[in-house]
């Protein structure tokens, strides 16, 4: 869940651009706001991590706040699952 730790993961490694700065006007800080997505729109699918922006962008390798490969598999988890928040 969000409140589990995907929150903690997203503010940890994706904070620093989709903060308070919310690059692209993504901000990935809190729930209600990462699944309200940015300029390029839904980062967040619940349920389609295929057609999530968040997942294309992180498999494509080599973003800034690159997730592990396990940090992935959480993520692919959690979206899979209807990214749920609590």
């Amino acid at each position: 869940t969000w409140d589990g730790g995907l929150g903690q993961l997203l503010a940890e490694k994706c904070g620093a651009c989709h903060g308070d700065a919310a690059l692209g006007g993504l901000k990935l800080t809190d729930y209600a706001s990462a699944l309200n997505g940015g300029q390029s729109g839904a980062v967040i699918v619940p349920g389609d991590s295929q057609a999530s922006l968040l997942v294309q962008k992180q498999s494509a390798g080599n973003h800034p706040g690159q997730f592990s490969a396990d940090e992935l598999a959480q993520v692919l988890e959690w979206i899979e699952a209807g990214a749920v928040e609590k």
